[in-house]
């Protein structure tokens, strides 16, 4: 299988490509090299077999290049707790950079596309256990902007009858059980109704 993950030189992405690799999967990796640890990731992936290019998923033509002869795709690239830095790079890259993604999915005939969202959705206050079914209501401009993003994946499904996915996953590193979800990614699951959107858990 011919996989793209972005935000692939990040570590849950790093870990995903190791993984895909493992399996005899052919990655390639959107990602960027702006701390150290991205360039030792991005350094391991390409050891093992990954390739990458670096870029962002607000460049279109980058994006356009990058899905051509890809099956499947993890979307993991996101604006994320960043310090000092306006709400519109928040938009510009969780949002826009998701519809970006999405279009050139679409057109380019990708078979399934996976998109990185977070527990941030519920936002920070609730207690108990959370499942598809409990409250949406972020409280920061990440939370906010992801689950713009999940509407749109949700309607590109809608729309385009394309198979998108969403999973949202802890911002920690507590990666099992999400690379677990990843894996499981190509099967159909449950849909659940919120907002007027029908999201695909």
């Amino acid at each position: 299988m011919r996989i793209l993950i972005t935000g692939g030189t990040g570590f849950i992405g790093s870990q995903l490509a190791l993984n895909s690799l493992e399996k005899g999967h052919s990655v390639r990796v959107l990602g960027q090299k702006n701390t150290e640890a991205e360039s030792q990731n991005m350094s391991l992936i390409q050891e093992k077999g990954a390739e990458v290019v670096l870029g962002s998923v607000t460049e279109k033509g980058v994006v356009s290049d990058i899905l051509k002869e890809i099956d499947v795709v993890f979307h993991l690239a996101a604006a994320q707790h960043e310090m000092n830095v306006p709400d519109k790079r928040y938009w510009d890259v969780n949002v826009a950079g998701t519809k970006n993604m999405l279009e050139a999915s679409i057109n380019a005939g990708v078979k399934r596309f996976v998109h990185g969202s977070t527990i941030g959705v519920y936002g920070s206050a609730l207690e108990g256990n959370i499942d598809e079914n409990s409250t949406l209501k972020p409280s920061n401009i990440y939370g906010r902007t992801k689950l713009e993003a999940e509407k749109w994946c949700c309607l590109s499904r809608i729309n385009f009858l394309f198979q998108s996915s969403v999973s949202r996953k802890h911002t920690g590193r507590e990666t099992g059980g999400f690379l677990n979800f990843l894996r499981r990614s190509r099967k159909r699951y449950s849909l659940s109704l919120e907002m007027g959107v029908t999201y695909i858990i």
